[in-house]
């Protein structure tokens, strides 16, 4: 069975607009991604 991985090029422009500092490890049958939220507004309390 052939899977169609997304590449990590294709990964990090589908965060980028949504967080920054996207990493990505690619293993033989997964990957995994994670990044930083961007702030939209600032927190009040």
């Amino acid at each position: 069975m052939l899977k169609n991985f997304p590449t990590a090029d294709e990964l990090r422009g589908s965060v980028l607009p949504h967080g920054t500092s996207a990493e990505i490890v690619e293993l033989e049958y997964f990957w995994f991604l994670s990044y930083e939220l961007k702030v939209w507004a600032p927190l009040t309390t």
